[in-house]
């Protein structure tokens, strides 16, 4: 792959273990593209809510070179967002935000291409993936006093009901820049325009409840007139055969069957890999796919989705787009936002839980200490990257993988 190039928005970011260890990710996976974060210097700056592009005081190095060009932000940060953490994965991990209690920034932009049509057309994405339970606002008062009505335990933990972990997104010459200026011209959106482009995926973290959380993925597709994208599309992945997962036609997305909320009551580590292929111009014939694995490299879950349009064409000004440029995956970008709400629960020690007198469905920030997300060892890739990474990290070839769209609980 080409130089690749970094831009932090709300950033954390992950670290590593030590060079011999990038080192030996960078040898197992020479095609493709290893953020570890040995290399970099122990990283936080105090800024004073800017939303702009920032280009000043930007994460060092030890060696080699600096990946990360640019950041955005609207919060102040006085702690590192790279460091060697209490609950660092190997070495130093990448800490992310959520853009509400300034613990760090919240996104982190990886853009891996030298123009707009290299990157991957059929990309894998492997992480290994942390919450802090002091991550998840909750009311102790409630705990104590309103249990829930059908169990008499109370539960502590208000949700989240969906965390944006990641986008992948196709056809970008630079990390804030989608198409061409050509195209960009004809986009009023600058969401659409610096972020997220026409044809890419989100990955969510879904559940209303701490312990019950499922990931989440959407696949917006361009709309005909390059205007901006769509979810509605029936050709895009509504419509897709989905094993170990269901389509959500409200949130228009998929929620996959495992739940890894037992990772983040039990405070583990756990790994993620996906596969991203975009298919072809305008054929139902994309794929995506969920991996996910214990700490120590036992596959727990895969599942996955065939026969949807991954990537739209579209047409403005006589020029047909995404035919045959700006079609391949090149950029990444880690977080940024959520979206709050309620417990699963529809009454609360038999009062109606939306008629609580206590700000019960309000977002209570004084509870919440963290607001963050670790990652590391993420990994971009051409094939599959979990059991060539748990190799080496144990020695020895991890536990034999589940059937596709099972799940073994732990």
């Amino acid at each position: 792959m080409k130089k690749l190039y970094y831009v932090l928005i709300f950033l954390t970011i992950a670290s590593v273990c030590s060079a011999d260890w990038r080192a030996e990710l960078e040898a197992a996976f020479p095609d493709g593209v290893v953020l570890e974060f040995s290399n970099y210097n122990d990283w936080g700056i105090d800024i004073s809510g800017s939303a702009s592009k920032q280009t000043s005081g930007l994460p060092t190095v030890t060696a080699g070179s600096n990946e990360i060009d640019a950041y955005f932000s609207v919060i102040s940060l006085d702690n590192n967002a790279i460091g060697e953490f209490p609950i660092s994965w190997i070495g130093k991990s990448m800490r992310t935000g959520f853009d509400q209690m300034g613990e760090a920034p919240s996104a982190l932009i990886s853009w891996y291409a030298e123009g707009a049509n290299l990157g991957y057309p059929d990309q894998y994405i492997f992480m290994m993936f942390h919450v802090p339970k002091t991550s998840i606002p909750y009311n102790l008062a409630w705990n104590e006093s309103y249990p829930d009505v059908d169990t008499g335990v109370g539960n502590p933990w208000y949700g989240f009901v969906a965390w944006k972990i990641f986008d992948v997104a196709t056809g970008f010459e630079s990390s804030v820049a989608f198409g061409n200026s050509t195209l960009r011209s004809h986009i009023a959106s600058d969401s659409v325009k610096e972020t997220y482009g026409e044809n890419f995926a989100i990955v969510n973290l879904f559940g209303y409840t701490y312990n019950s959380k499922k990931f989440q993925l959407s696949w917006p597709i361009a709309m005909s007139d390059c205007s901006g994208y769509t979810n509605d599309d029936v050709d895009g992945l509504s419509n897709a055969s989905i094993t170990g997962g269901i389509w959500n036609s409200g949130s228009k997305a998929i929620i996959w069957d495992f739940d890894v909320g037992q990772y983040l009551w039990a405070g583990e580590w756990f790994g993620v890999e996906w596969r991203f292929n975009r298919g072809t111009v305008n054929t139902a014939d994309a794929r995506v796919d969920l991996w996910i694995y214990d700490s120590d490299g036992t596959e727990v879950f895969h599942g996955y989705a065939i026969g949807f349009v991954g990537l739209n064409s579209c047409e403005v000004g006589g020029v047909t787009y995404f035919d045959d440029e700006f079609n391949n995956f090149n950029k990444f970008t880690t977080g940024s936002n959520r979206l709050n709400g309620t417990p699963g629960y529809t009454t609360c020690a038999g009062v109606p839980c939306d008629e609580r007198p206590d700000g019960y469905k309000e977002f209570q920030e004084p509870s919440v200490t963290t607001d963050t997300i670790y990652m590391d060892d993420i990994i971009f890739n051409g094939d599959r990257i979990g059991t060539t990474y748990f190799t080496l990290l144990l020695g020895a070839e991890p536990a034999s993988s589940t059937a596709s769209g099972t799940a073994s609980r732990r």
